[in-house]
């Protein structure tokens, strides 16, 4: 017996997905790390070097991690393990006062001994050329005196601001 949302199986499929494109299926090759300061142990201090991560971008996905850190700990952080425990909220500022918020707000939990932030930076799709934020995150994740304490970042998931978004795993305190 046939029921009336029965279908051709395969054939409809492959009929309904005649006009679909493959996507570019090009492997992920690492961009060269935007700086190549070593990380360094100890009390950060605001004239220390930048940190350096191994980034990775394809589309508007990014991410990133130190030297040294597990492409293991990407795969969970891709899926908010662990979850963010606090969220810093950048989009629809100007770089200058994004910088200075990120700033302020990673000193905060660090002092609170946090390990995931989610930071939502905005895609740029409001913004007249690139988006400035997002273009600029995984700079300012390296920089003094926070950036030795970052481990990795990624792109959130959907749920959490997609490409609008990055979590970003901070090293445990010495």
């Amino acid at each position: 017996m046939s029921n009336a949302g029965d279908d051709d199986g395969p054939t409809d499929f492959r009929r309904a997905l005649k006009d679909v494109n493959p996507m570019d299926r090009r492997p992920l090759r690492p961009e060269p790390a935007p700086n190549i300061a070593p990380r360094r142990q100890g009390a950060g201090h605001a004239d220390d070097p930048p940190a350096s991560f191994e980034i990775e971008r394809w589309g508007e996905q990014v991410e990133g991690r130190a030297p040294g850190i597990d492409t293991r700990v990407l795969t969970k952080l891709r899926g908010a393990d662990p979850p963010p425990e606090r969220t810093i909220d950048l989009h629809g500022m100007v770089a200058a006062a994004a910088s200075q918020t990120l700033r302020r707000e990673f000193a905060r939990a660090l002092e609170a001994g946090l390990r995931c932030v989610l930071v939502i930076h905005g895609r740029g799709l409001h913004s007249e050329g690139e988006a400035v934020l997002k273009e600029a995150f995984p700079g300012w994740l390296a920089e003094p005196p926070h950036g030795r304490h970052v481990a990795a970042f990624t792109t959130a998931a959907p749920r959490d601001g997609g490409p609008g978004a990055c979590y970003v795993l901070l090293g445990r305190k010495r």
